[in-house]
């Protein structure tokens, strides 16, 4: 939830600039399977239900942007090659950075460097 903590806080600086979304997708570490010590216990997502309840958790953190969840199918995971987190920034349809897979590579300082330089670029005054 660190990241996530961190993520909300690059949106909430951003907000007036850009719009944020999160899409909850498979669980990474389901309690059936390889987990963390001290991590929060979810389970594999049998049904769609389970998903959109494992997601409640995100959105009882109060993010400033809307978390909505991945069909069954995966077809977000698979659109965007996430697996299991990553940050994407999309201009009228176009992918303009795309951030490594998480949770290695998953670095909210880069995306938020490219906020910055673009925000700047295009003398749009972010205030914080």
């Amino acid at each position: 939830m660190g990241k996530f903590a961190a993520f909300c806080r690059v949106a909430a600086d951003y907000s007036p600039f850009a719009d944020f979304l999160t899409i909850y997708i498979n669980e990474a570490h389901p309690v059936e399977g390889w987990t963390f010590k001290n991590n929060i216990a979810i389970g594999r997502h049998r049904t769609i239900d389970d998903r959109i309840a494992a997601a409640r958790l995100l959105v009882d953190q109060r993010p400033p942007f809307p978390v909505v969840v991945d069909s069954m199918a995966d077809e977000g995971n698979y659109a965007y090659g996430v697996l299991y987190e990553r940050l994407y920034v999309i201009i009228d349809g176009t992918v303009v950075f795309q951030g490594g897979r998480g949770p290695r590579y998953y670095f909210i300082d880069e995306v938020e460097q490219w906020l910055k330089n673009y925000t700047n670029k295009h003398s749009i005054e972010i205030h914080k």
